[in-house]
């Protein structure tokens, strides 16, 4: 028996001590338990009721709760209430800096995948329709920071740590107009059982229904100079053959990651074509690959600027397979089990960038070695 156990994958990791569970931390749940669930560290969600708690337990007991209901936000020690704020007052205090001449306040909810699309496809035609004439970005991710520098860099745009959330999707502070764009309830709950009940919708059409708007005209990702200088000064560091190579991306927080077996037989096969590898690796969900790939931290900008100059990209199914439709270089993208866009394949439901260089791939816990096999030999043609 090992004194000391760490098992971890994508979603949840622990750690043992002569096999009693000393940590735990599910990140699909925002769950962390310590000494074998003493010490509790836990959110629950009602999405009908946009109900959202936060609990933090000690012995099983309520030390400290934080419940929010869309319009309030109380926090608890011992179960007894000590504040009540308005959650509509959190962003008054927040944003209370933000210049007076911009009339509509977008606050941006959703990962790289959902910001993406509705930046590019929806953005002109949502503030036509809703006459916005100086918007201003709210984000509530750091990276939305980069997507927006990408897509509308001329509209300014501010980082905020906490998003509680709000029932309205439309409301005032001191004559200006904040949109949210998507709520929690759309995200997490509409979507998932949309896409469930009738396989094959996708979440494009989804947004354009929840907008109310028909797309007119796109917004192209747009690379600064600075930001292609800043990609080639680092990727020059790792000595990738930049003008022979192909950009893989192995990770994705919305589905479940592939092993590194599947990714080193197709870093093998590049290498026998005396081809670079360059591996897109910000978050250090994918280790142990083939030492001779060539891989550094790129912000999305970078990562573009890279991507349009690869012989093909290879990625597993994330916001960044959507944003690098846009460079026009072969793609390959990969679906896994629990991805449940899956069916959804943005080879077929995106318009404008879809143009035939893209292919997709459903790879599950129950798909047979010959399929995988007849996979890559598709990925590799």
């Amino acid at each position: 028996m090992k004194i000391f156990k760490y098992d971890k994958n994508p979603y949840e990791s622990s750690l043992f001590f002569l096999n009693i569970c000393i940590y735990n931390y599910c990140k699909k749940y925002a769950r962390l338990f310590i000494l074998n669930g003493i010490i509790k560290f836990y959110k629950e969600y009602d999405y009908d009721n946009l109900i959202k708690i936060t609990n933090f337990k000690l012995f099983n007991r309520n030390i400290y709760k934080i419940y929010e209901n869309g319009q309030t936000c109380t926090q608890y020690i011992f179960n007894i209430p000590i504040k009540t704020e308005s959650s509509i007052k959190y962003y008054e205090k927040e944003l209370k800096n933000i210049n007076k001449k911009y009339d509509d306040i977008y606050i941006l909810c959703g990962h790289a995948g959902e910001i993406y699309t509705f930046l590019t496809y929806f953005f002109n035609s949502y503030t036509e329709q809703v006459q916005s004439k100086s918007p201003f970005f709210i984000t509530t991710i750091k990276y939305q920071n980069e997507v927006i520098k990408m897509i509308c860099p001329e509209i300014p745009c501010k980082y905020i740590k906490r998003k509680p959330w709000i029932k309205e999707d439309t409301f005032y502070i001191n004559n200006q107009r904040f949109i949210q764009i998507f709520d929690p309830v759309f995200l997490f709950k509409t979507i998932d059982e949309n896409i469930k009940r009738q396989s094959g919708i996708p979440y494009f059409n989804l947004m354009q229904e929840k907008l109310k708007v028909q797309f007119n005209s796109i917004n192209k990702i747009k690379i600064s100079d600075e930001n292609e200088k800043s990609m080639l000064k680092k990727v020059k560091k790792t000595g990738l053959n930049i003008d022979n190579f192909v950009f893989i991306a192995p990770e994705a927080k919305s589905c479940c990651l592939l092993t590194n077996t599947f990714w080193n037989n197709i870093i093998k096969y590049y290498k026998g074509k005396n081809t670079d590898i360059f591996l897109n690796l910000n978050n250090n969900m994918v280790k142990k690959f083939d030492k001779d790939c060539k891989s550094i931290n790129l912000t999305f900008s970078e990562a573009f600027a890279l991507a349009k100059r690869a012989k093909k990209i290879i990625t597993l199914r994330s916001g960044l397979s959507e944003i690098l439709m846009q460079t026009n270089v072969k793609q390959e993208v990969i679906y896994t089990e629990i991805n449940h866009y899956r069916t959804c394949k943005i080879s077929e439901h995106y318009p404008f960038f879809n143009t035939g260089n893209i292919n997709d791939y459903l790879i599950t816990e129950n798909t047979k070695k010959d399929e995988v096999i007849k996979i890559y030999e598709k990925i590799l043609s």
